[in-house]
């Protein structure tokens, strides 16, 4: 891998900054890999399925049989589509590996692009885990050596790139290594999403040359500003297609523009835009399904709750009953923001994964949730991709679509004797068939009350206070009336004895000055 003479520079400046995130979600594994098609029993058993799919099975066969087709993959939620473009990626690097094993190092094999942060690290979980099932005789030892001469072999089956940078005592020493790379051989990924700095994920690709790496759009064409790592890509695949919106449209037909004509292109989801990136428009084949996985098991209920109050302690009678379990609850941004610190106020303590904290906070908390047996992390929509082995789903407010409602249920489709609640005052349409149960009897422990921490207060109120006000349709002067009554009630709730106040210039942003200056709450 080439770099620019800069940000090599910056690059061995942090050889030995590493983070506790990078240990999170970034990681490189060194194996020798079996040959996937005659070893389809190890895949099926790793990802706890009986077999392959028709859809994994078909999309096996056209992406290893010709490397000139791209190809589309339409499927429902939780159909076993990020599996059906795993395997072949698999059985692409590893044939590349075999092929080009004396070759000069040609940068990686496979991309696959991710709109969130989040779902690069379910994707990560992924491929680590059927890398992590390969058994042990086939993970050699290979020597490394350094350019002092003197010898290091890797002892560990396991080595992060920043690892192998601290073990060879500096970053120049490790870069004038005779053979660095020539006798380490297997499948390896990285996950490159932001979240933390951008020398820290260069040092990282350096060091560890990934065949696999997973990306988010930004951060990605960051890295193909400065690098020539991308020219021998044998295949890149785009999933959730249907979430690259807005400026992210423009950022891939740039990301695009750097990957080799050769490469074989694959699109996951509904994924009419990317047509524009296809080699040849009358050599695509389509891969569709219907068939979904699905349990009938899972026990949903609405708890109808009479307002935000009432809510608040519902959630934490059910949440102390349910401390041994996996459980996720889901919710509006700002909302669960306070509402998780609510909870710690009152003696449950949980993990926090949302967009407007801080990313490297909010990686760190889904990466753990994702490796814990039991536990409660509250999180916003962006946290839907997470590994679905939650034991309860809590919905704080009911969801606004029913694909939220299906992508957030689908959370808990591999645990025997899984739940869904919804706790809500108005129930949508979409969720007519759902059983409404007796509110259970409320917790006398909880108190909705000012958090202790007042910088948190404040910009927590200023967040929450705006989102209250925008969940209602407004349009006439009477309804945005209401609907700042409404959020003054629900803050109230939420334990605000002093109302937190927006800025005039946000306020006629959001169209509410009028309203907000009769209510006391312009600053």
């Amino acid at each position: 891998m080439r770099l620019s003479k800069k940000l090599l520079s910056v690059a061995r400046m942090h050889a030995q900054a590493t983070l506790p995130i990078n240990r999170c979600f970034n990681s490189s594994r060194y194996y020798q890999i079996a040959n996937i098609p005659k070893d389809i029993g190890k895949v099926s058993s790793t990802f706890q399925i009986p077999s392959l799919s028709a859809l994994q099975s078909k999309t096996l066969e056209v992406v290893s049989k010709d490397n000139s087709k791209d190809v589309f993959i339409e499927a429902p939620i939780f159909s076993g589509k990020t599996l059906a473009y795993l395997v072949p990626t698999f059985e692409l690097v590893s044939q590349a590996i075999k092929s080009e094993r004396w070759a000069e190092r040609p940068g990686f094999r496979a991309l696959i692009v991710v709109p969130t942060r989040e779902a690069a690290i379910a994707v990560g979980f992924q491929i680590d885990k059927y890398i992590s099932s390969l058994p042990v005789e086939e993970r050699p030892l290979a020597p490394v050596t350094k350019g002092n001469t003197d010898t290091y072999t890797f002892k560990s089956t396991k080595k992060e790139g920043h690892e192998i940078i601290e073990d060879h005592q500096g970053y120049s020493a490790y870069e004038k290594s005779i053979t660095r790379r020539e006798n380490v051989y297997g499948l390896s990924y990285a996950v490159i999403c932001g979240g933390k700095s951008m020398e820290q994920e260069i040092t990282m690709l350096d060091a560890s040359e990934p065949e696999i790496i997973v990306a988010t759009p930004g951060r990605l064409l960051d890295h193909m500003k400065n690098s020539d790592y991308f020219r021998n890509c044998k295949i890149v695949v785009v999933d959730d297609c249907q979430l690259f919106k807005g400026d992210v449209e423009g950022v891939m037909d740039k990301v695009f523009e750097n990957i080799p004509q050769t490469t074989q292109r694959v699109f996951v989801g509904t994924a009419e835009p990317f047509k524009k990136y296809l080699r040849n428009s009358d050599n695509v084949e389509l891969i569709s399904s219907t068939e979904s996985v699905s349990k009938s098991d899972v026990k949903q209920s609405i708890i109808k709750t009479q307002n935000t109050a009432e809510s608040l302690k519902v959630l934490h009678q059910i949440l102390s009953q349910n401390k041994h379990k996996k459980v996720a609850v889901f919710g509006e941004n700002s909302q669960i923001i306070h509402t998780h610190y609510l909870m710690a106020e009152n003696g449950i303590f949980s993990l926090l994964i949302a967009s407007k904290i801080a990313p490297s906070r909010s990686l760190t908390s889904f990466s753990n949730f994702n490796q814990q047996q039991n536990g409660i992390a509250f999180c916003s929509n962006i946290a839907c991709q997470m590994t679905p082995d939650v034991d309860l789903v809590i919905h704080l407010g009911a969801p606004e679509t029913q694909e939220k409602y299906e992508s957030r249920l689908s959370r808990t489709y591999s645990k025997n004797q899984s739940q869904s609640i919804v706790l809500a005052s108005q129930i949508p349409d979409f969720l007519s068939n759902v059983q409404i149960v007796q509110t259970p009897s409320a917790s006398s422990d909880f108190i909705a009350k000012q958090l202790r921490v007042p910088s948190i207060q404040k910009v927590n109120g200023e967040n929450l206070l705006i989102s209250l006000i925008l969940r209602r349709q407004t349009t006439t002067p009477e309804e945005k009336k209401q609907a700042v009554e409404q959020a003054i009630k629900d803050l109230k709730d939420f334990g605000f004895v002093e109302l937190p106040k927006l800025p005039k210039q946000q306020a006629i942003k959001l169209g509410f000055e009028k309203e907000l200056l009769d209510a006391g709450l312009l600053e």
